[in-house]
Formats: C-alpha cells, structure tokens, sequence
C-alpha cells in the first residue's frame, strides 16, 4: 500500500513529507473501517460497501489538493 500510495502522490508532485501523512491517513481509514465492520458496529440501512466508496472517493479528492503545494 504504501508503495502505491507514494507513487500516486508522485505523480501528483506532492510533498514527500505530505505523503507520508497521506500513507498514515489511508492506513488509518482502512484499519478503523475494518475494524468497524468486523465488530458490525454499523447500525443504519446504508449499504457499507456504499459508505466505504464515497469515503475512497472523498480521501481521493484531498489528496488531489495538496497537488503542487
């Protein structure tokens, strides 16, 4: 993960040390929202597969504006 995520922001030219926040970041949305389902501590209808796309989408979209900062 960490290997991909460095060359995404790369290719972005973003900071090194933004991208180290950035793997820490991901690393820390992924092992909670595991963490969350696996103890099914999701209580509403929402489908979580849903929940987790727009999350993605949403870090995706913060990352894209540390580009060239």
């Amino acid at each position: 993960m960490f290997d991909m995520i460095y060359k995404i922001t790369a290719s972005l030219n973003i900071s090194e040390q933004n991208s180290r926040r950035l793997v820490r970041m991901f690393r820390s949305f992924l092992e909670g929202f595991c963490l969350l389902v696996n103890k099914k501590s999701f209580g509403n209808p929402l489908p979580v597969s849903d929940t987790f796309a727009l999350s993605v989408e949403t870090l995706i979209a913060g990352m894209k504006s540390l580009e060239n900062k």
